[in-house]
């Protein structure tokens, strides 16, 4: 006579988070039964990455569109939303209304944005601007990560009024300054928007400020009307190719002056990639 045996949640959950690097392993446990689907599905979208070629072919954005489209109960369990995309994608409608999508389930924890072609704010669409702007207003956000928008336009400000935000990577990359006309690089050296209820960064640990030229946020940490509130800074890693920072550093290290474990300050490199941050896990 055959018999049924119940696994206790605990256990069926301790083996679903064992397997969080193994997606082969979570889809086939999707398949055993209603309990085993829903742990699964919980740590199959915890991290979600969405790439894209230089191609205009945005398959992945359209599918993922499709399938959080048909099941909003698995928005939620989205934690953390990695982006690294060429401009190309900008052109593809689902794109912005997949982030607003993932914004409206107010949960995601990190967020990493990377343009593989630096790109002036402004150059992007209302649309897609207008959703990077919900998705920085997430209340849980805690990590981010922004590479490959330029110009003082970018609304820093978000960024500093996210409660709980731990860890900023910025990085501004300008590639040939020849390839942009003169109003472009005039909005890059203009001073940045500053908002007088900005509360600045109260909760931040790690602070990465990288960039090629003129970079938004060391104009706005360093402007007199910007209000810093550093005092948990643990970590500042600042990297540039301009030959002094030395406002920024000051400006910084004086505000997490009871707090700053590490300082790293390097103003020789050649190259500048995007940092790993926790977003990425």
């Amino acid at each position: 006579m055959a018999t049924s045996l119940t696994i206790p949640l605990d256990i069926i959950e301790s083996v679903i988070q064992n397997l969080v690097d193994d997606p082969s392993t979570l889809r086939q446990c999707a398949l055993v039964s209603r309990a085993f689907l829903s742990l699964s599905r919980k740590q199959f979208f915890r991290v979600v990455t969405l790439r894209s070629t230089r191609k205009k072919r945005h398959r992945p954005c359209r599918r993922l569109f499709q399938v959080l489209s048909a099941h909003g109960e698995i928005i939620p369990f989205i934690r953390s939303l990695v982006v690294e995309v060429y401009s190309s994608i900008l052109s593809e409608e689902t794109f912005p209304r997949l982030l607003h999508l993932i914004a409206h389930g107010k949960r995601l924890r990190g967020f990493s944005f990377k343009m593989y072609e630096a790109l002036p704010w402004p150059q992007l669409l209302v649309t897609v601007r207008f959703a990077l702007e919900s998705l920085l207003a997430s209340p849980q956000l805690s990590c981010v990560a922004i590479s490959g928008i330029l110009t003082r336009d970018f609304p820093v400000h978000f960024l500093a009024s996210l409660p709980s935000l731990k860890h900023l990577s910025y990085t501004q990359s300008i590639p040939n300054t020849a390839l942009f006309d003169q109003s472009q690089t005039a909005a890059w050296t203009s001073s940045p928007v500053i908002t007088q209820e900005t509360p600045g960064f109260p909760q931040l640990e790690t602070l990465y400020l990288g960039h090629y030229g003129n970079c938004g946020l060391a104009q706005y940490l360093t402007h007199p009307s910007c209000a810093i509130r550093l005092s948990n800074l643990k970590v500042l890693s600042i990297r540039v190719t301009e030959e002094d920072l030395g406002a920024v550093v000051s400006v910084l290290t004086e505000a997490a002056a009871q707090s700053l474990e590490s300082l790293i300050w390097d103003n020789k490199m050649n190259t500048l990639s995007h940092p790993r941050t926790p977003c990425h896990d």
